[in-house]
Order: structure tokens, then sequence, then C-alpha cells
């Protein structure tokens, strides 16, 4: 029965209740058994659409671009959680889906180096260094590296 074609199956259908055809009729006629006909003509004329399978998106691209704008607009909503973002927003999801849902969009956290302390020498020492260098040309640092 799966091998048949659509219009195969239209054929049928025309030949049983249009034309009003017995089922060995329409056997013989198309080539096809008997018990395939029967199924065909008790089945609907048109393929119905398949139901959904799995769970429902609740994260859709511009819900999306939502959380990231928000997550990137300034330095505080850069360090709040992703699940208190999303519920600035009004958005009930998990934190699973919210990290894909960033992901998806190219969003990605980190953790923020500790920046090296540099008292009063290291920083003289750094000053004095990018004045001495400062009128270099890029061969001349093209020879540092």
């Amino acid at each position: 029965m799966g091998d048949l074609s659509y219009k195969q199956r239209c054929t049928i259908h025309a030949l049983r209740f249009a034309a009003g055809w017995t089922l060995q009729q329409i056997a013989d006629n198309q080539g096809v058994p008997v018990s395939t006909v029967g199924q065909i003509c008790a089945g609907p004329t048109t393929p119905q659409k398949k139901s959904q399978v799995g769970q429902k998106v609740k994260l859709d691209t511009p819900r999306k671009q939502q959380l990231v704008a928000l997550a990137t607009s300034d330095a505080d909503h850069c360090r709040m959680p992703l699940v208190d973002i999303a519920h600035e927003l009004g958005f009930v999801v998990g934190e699973r889906a919210l990290r894909k849902a960033f992901a998806k969009e190219g969003y990605h956290r980190q953790s923020a180096r500790r920046k090296p302390y540099l008292n009063e020498v290291k920083r003289d020492k750094r000053l004095t260094f990018a004045l001495s260098h400062s009128h270099w040309g890029i061969q001349e640092w093209g020879g540092v590296m």
C-alpha cells in the first residue's frame, strides 16, 4: 500500500466513489491487490497532516533576540543569571533551554579574567616603555614578533 503514488490513490478513490466500480474491478484495472484497494478506499481521500511530535517551542527567534539584547544592554545584565533575565522579560523557561537559546543566537558567557595588580613601580616601567617606543613604526614592531 505504501508504494502507490498519490495519483494512483486518487484514481482508486474516483473509480470507487465517482464511477461506482467494485473493489475487484478496480484491482484488476490498476493491477493492485483487492486488499490494498479496500484499505485505500477506507482511508481519507487526501493524506492527513501528522500531529506535532515533541514539545512546543517556547522561545522563537524574536524572543531569543530580545533575551540577547537585554543580556548585552549593560554591565549589570551581563552579570545577571540567565533565568533572571528571562523572568525580567516575563518568560518562564528553564536554564537549559535558555543556554541553548543564547547559544543559537551566538551568545556565550565566559568567566572574566582577573586583572593583574599593577603597583606604582610596574606602572612607571610600563609608561616609560610606552613613551620610549611611541615613535616606532610597523617595521620596528614587526621585528619584535
